[in-house]
């Protein structure tokens, strides 16, 4: 079963996978899945094989990519 994030919670890591599941977009990180609201889906998957955060703060979600710094 998916992780739901609470109020405050972060998914970071790199993005393997995006599935929709019973209503639901479904992360896929190497540690694990996060559920997320399914009209998160277009976004997530353009981020798919990316390093990312999502994090939930007042009932919203931000996304951010996170660049490599050479």
């Amino acid at each position: 079963m998916p992780h739901r994030l609470g109020e405050c919670e972060e998914a970071a890591g790199f993005l393997l996978q995006v599935a929709e599941l019973e209503g639901l977009v479904v992360a896929v990180f190497f540690w694990g899945t996060v559920a997320f609201p399914s009209e998160m889906e277009e976004r997530l998957r353009g981020l798919i094989g990316k390093k990312i955060t999502v994090f939930r703060l007042d009932g919203c979600y931000y996304i951010r990519e996170i660049l490599e710094q050479h």
